[in-house]
């Protein structure tokens, strides 16, 4: 009762992420009703690693980006197709403190996950993690604090031993094969080693590009025991 007061008095989302527009004030998400079925889902035929959309006369298999990688996670997904209607909310979430937009992306991620046919639970949630020089610059770790939530919601534990011992710049404008050189040894996992081992993981970030910061990740985490990961983001580039 409490907290639907306080949502009362205290709205959590005042106008929409998107386009600006006023919402109700009982209103319960970031984005208004037009803007939302703005935002391109993935869907079937679409890579079976990462999840990027194929063109409908495409056969169904692995995009170009993917097969250039020597996978270390064995399947993946995203919400949305990551295009000029989506980049302002990502944006925000990344940039500019949007912890409001923790619980409504979980939420969605939540909701996809359990539309998957997995035949398995996951034993942990894990994100892909930010150096401790970027956190000290922006005080804030958006990825984290999505799963936190996330972890929040669903009751699967947060392992938080996984670190970005290297701090690199930007990865935007770099093309695969710069990518991985730039992520070697980057992370690392630098405590709760034993804990991994045999465990079913799901690995969460925000954008997949080319695959590899996930890749590299997850490489780390097979060599402490990992035994499945399955990768998770907001967003996937297009083909």
């Amino acid at each position: 009762m409490l907290e639907k007061i306080l949502s009362f008095i205290y709205p959590k989302y005042l106008t929409c992420c998107l386009c600006g527009e006023s919402l109700d004030l009982d209103y319960k998400e970031p984005l208004c009703k037009v803007c939302q079925s703005s935002l391109q889902y993935t869907s079937s035929p679409c890579c079976q690693i990462c999840g990027k959309n194929f063109a409908p006369s495409e056969i169904y298999g692995v995009c170009g980006s993917c097969k250039l990688l020597s996978l270390n996670f064995e399947q993946g997904s995203s919400l949305w197709l990551y295009d000029e209607t989506i980049k302002p909310l990502i944006f925000k979430f990344k940039y500019k403190e949007a912890s409001h937009l923790y619980d409504w992306l979980a939420d969605q991620m939540i909701e996809k996950i359990s539309l998957i046919d997995l035949p398995f639970e996951f034993d942990y949630l894990i994100s892909v993690p930010m150096h401790r020089k970027r956190y000290k610059q922006r005080a804030y770790d958006p990825v984290k604090g999505l799963c936190q939530s996330f972890s929040k919601k669903t009751g699967i534990p947060l392992f938080e031993g996984l670190e970005r011992i290297i701090h690199t710049p930007p990865l935007y404008k770099l093309d695969a094969h710069a990518r991985k050189d730039v992520l070697k040894d980057v992370f690392s996992v630098t405590k709760g080693e034993k804990d991994l081992k045999n465990k079913t993981i799901l690995l969460i970030d925000d954008i997949y590009t080319t695959g590899n910061t996930v890749n590299t990740c997850a490489k780390v985490l097979k060599n402490y025991g990992a035994a499945y990961i399955y990768v998770l983001t907001l967003c996937v580039g297009e083909i």
